[in-house]
């Protein structure tokens, strides 16, 4: 690390090496994998964007800082390579999303179910099954069989995701960064210092505005926005 900037270089069998410019950096995203989450490590990116009318430059996008830090690990880490990031995720008094959005994430995952299942069944149709059960009727008990176990196992993977994603939810901010935890089986923890903030809306659903909860999302200066939206917080927490 530099003054200004860190060199970040990572790779196996191929290296390659890139230079970020820290006043550049937007915002720093922690994510984690199913697999990460149950052994505990992150992966670190930063968002960085391009100075205006640069060509040929440092160009928008997320940069990999580290591929594969324990979690425990990472304030640390963003003490060495980002300084002004250090000390956020610990400091921050992180909020949890109540009961409305639990029964909210549990609706559309049921919502979801009947669509995705028939989804797969289509693709499976055009894929030949049809013709295969034309020429083998004594096939079509054990397809069902299994399309109806598979589509219970898809409901139980919805759910799932879907109550892991409320659980892990968090929202809150220090004096200068915004915190925002989520995701389900892919997990993301975004830091966002308030300066880097371009707007900010809050969004109601009909369905929402009788449960008394919003929609937020952020934006910055750089083109994505992963990790920078939570859903069902409570309206005045949004306030």
């Amino acid at each position: 690390r530099y003054a200004d900037r860190v060199v970040v270089e990572h790779g196996l069998l191929a290296r390659s090496s890139r230079t970020v410019v820290v006043g550049r950096v937007q915002y720093v995203c922690v994510q984690q994998g199913i697999i990460r989450q149950l052994i505990g490590y992150a992966e670190v990116s930063a968002q960085v964007v391009a100075a205006p009318g640069e060509a040929g430059g440092e160009p928008s996008g997320s940069v990999l800082l580290h591929p594969c830090v324990r979690l425990d690990e990472v304030d640390a880490f963003l003490s060495e390579v980002l300084p002004a990031y250090a000390g956020v995720l610990d400091g921050a008094e992180l909020r949890r999303l109540g009961p409305v959005a639990r029964r909210r994430a549990v609706v559309r995952a049921v919502l979801w179910w009947p669509f995705a299942a028939a989804i797969v069944g289509g693709a499976l149709w055009l894929f030949g099954l049809s013709g295969l059960l034309e020429s083998a009727g004594w096939l079509l008990r054990p397809v069902l069989v299994a399309a109806g176990v598979l589509s219970v196992v898809l409901l139980v993977v919805l759910l799932f995701d879907a109550l892991h994603a409320w659980d892990a939810a968090r929202y809150g901010h220090t004096a200068r960064e915004l915190v925002l935890v989520s995701g389900g089986l892919t997990r993301l923890t975004v830091v966002a210092p308030r300066a880097r903030l371009q707007r900010m809306r809050v969004s109601q659903s009909p369905f929402q505005r009788r449960a008394g909860v919003v929609t937020l999302s952020v934006r910055t200066a750089a083109g994505t926005s992963d990790g920078l939206e939570l859903r069902d917080l409570p309206a005045d927490a949004a306030d």
